[in-house]
C-alpha cells in the first residue's frame, strides 16, 4: 500500500480504498477515483458550479415554466 513505514495496520491483508487527493482512507469510490468525505464533497461542488440553472434546475427535476 505504499507507506511510508509499516505500523502493522492490516492493510496488507485488507483492501482499503485511499483517497486520490489527500491519501487519507476513502469512503467514495467513483469513475474519477476514490475519495475520501471532504474530497467527494469539493469534487461535487466543482461539479455543480459548472453547471447551468437550466441543468440544475433538471437535476433537481424541478420544473421551469
Amino acid at each position: 500500500v505504499d507507506c511510508d513505514v509499516c505500523y502493522h495496520c492490516g492493510r496488507k491483508q485488507v483492501e482499503v480504498l485511499i483517497c486520490d487527493e489527500c491519501k487519507n482512507y476513502a469512503k467514495y469510490e467513483t469513475n474519477e477515483g476514490d475519495f475520501c468525505e471532504d474530497c467527494f464533497e469539493e469534487m461535487l461542488n466543482n461539479i455543480w458550479e459548472q453547471l447551468s440553472l437550466e441543468e440544475k434546475a433538471e437535476m433537481l427535476e424541478i420544473e421551469i415554466y
